[in-house]
C-alpha cells in the first residue's frame, strides 16, 4: 500500500470505508498478536493490513468476522508461521468479501 501523501486520494477500495471503520480496523490489526503469538506483525506493515481489514468492515463484516477469518486460516498448533505479514495479507485477502 505504501505511505499516502497529504492530500492524496484514498485507494478506491479504502475510500468506501468510513473514518470509524478505518479506526476500528487499525485497532483490530494492532491486536492480531492476541489471536496467536505467532502473528508478530512489524509496525511498518500495520497500515496495509488495517486497510485490508477496513475493506472487510466496509463490506458489512464485523470485527468478529475478520478475527474468525484470520483464526480459521492459521496453521495448526506447533507449526511455525515463517512470514506473518505475507500470511496475513494472503489469507485474509483470499476470501475477501
Amino acid at each position: 500500500m505504501g505511505v499516502r501523501r497529504a492530500g492524496a486520494a484514498l485507494p478506491a477500495s479504502l475510500a468506501k470505508a468510513t473514518t470509524e471503520q478505518r479506526a476500528v480496523a487499525r485497532e483490530l490489526v494492532d491486536t492480531l498478536g492476541d489471536l496467536d503469538g505467532r502473528l508478530r506483525v512489524p509496525r511498518g506493515i500495520l497500515p496495509e493490513l488495517a486497510a485490508l481489514a477496513a475493506e472487510w468492515l466496509a463490506c458489512g463484516h464485523t470485527v468478529a468476522d475478520v478475527r474468525e477469518q484470520v483464526r480459521r486460516c492459521l496453521p495448526g498448533r506447533g507449526q511455525f508461521i515463517h512470514r506473518p505479514v505475507g500470511w496475513c495479507g494472503t489469507y485474509s485477502g483470499r476470501s475477501h468479501p
